[in-house]
């Protein structure tokens, strides 16, 4: 981004090397300080998924017209919904925005394989480098994040792809798998140090407990050390 199309002041633009979609410009040019500031707030937004709720009625209305703009109308109806304050909660979007992104060829740098013998991978999912580095630690390790191909073991295909999965939405997929498509990412979400996924599995397995048969449950609890999941299993003798 730069100020004016003559200015030397510029906020630095991504990685020219990158593959980017055709007709893409690394450098945008604003024509004003204040489209600047609210262009600002807009990129703020579309990293955060957050409204500051301390901007004025101006602000928000030149902050709409940019969300309309750039056809991000989740982002310009929540600022209507602002300025008629009638929200309840102005904190907090839907995390559908970044996960579009999940597995696309938009902007990816980055890929996760299973080595096929012989040669050659077998893609689990496309994803950005920026993405995994702020959402994970276990992945800023590796290689300070620069990688930009992961292997995995073929056994933790899915389990891995649901984790990356994970870095763009903060979500499991709710009712989408059987017990052991979620002991799958159990694993993998324990190898790379993701709590919070685990314990969101763990949440959809004791669901399974209380309406169906506990026996692999209970199999399952014990050999993936899932407390909460024995308590479960426990009760529902």
């Amino acid at each position: 981004l730069s100020l004016f199309p003559n200015s030397s002041t510029q906020i630095p633009s991504s990685n020219s090397s990158l593959s980017n979609p055709p007709g893409f410009k690394s450098t945008l040019h604003l024509s004003s300080l204040t489209h600047y500031h609210t262009f600002l707030t807009f990129l703020q937004c579309l990293y955060s998924l957050h409204i500051p709720h301390s901007l004025s009625s101006n602000q928000l209305t030149s902050l709409r017209t940019l969300f309309t703009s750039y056809q991000q109308y989740s982002f310009s109806g929540f600022c209507t919904t602002m300025l008629q304050k009638t929200y309840t909660d102005y904190s907090v979007l839907s995390p559908s925005p970044v996960l579009l992104l999940f597995d696309t060829y938009l902007f990816s740098d980055l890929e996760f394989v299973v080595p096929i013998k012989g040669g050659g991978d077998r893609v689990v999912c496309k994803a950005h480098r920026v993405v995994c580095s702020a959402r994970s630690e276990w992945f800023r390790n590796r290689g300070k994040g620069e990688e930009r191909r992961v292997e995995v073991e073929e056994e933790e295909e899915k389990g891995m792809r649901e984790v990356v999965r994970y870095w763009y939405g903060d979500e499991v997929e709710k009712g989408k798998g059987d017990v052991e498509w979620y002991r799958e990412i159990v694993r993998v979400g324990k190898r790379v140090g993701e709590k919070r996924l685990v314990g969101l599995c763990e949440n959809e397995l004791i669901e399974m407990a209380r309406s169906g048969d506990v026996g692999e449950l209970r199999k399952v609890a014990e050999e993936e050390d899932l407390e909460l999941l024995k308590q479960a299993c426990n009760s529902c003798k």
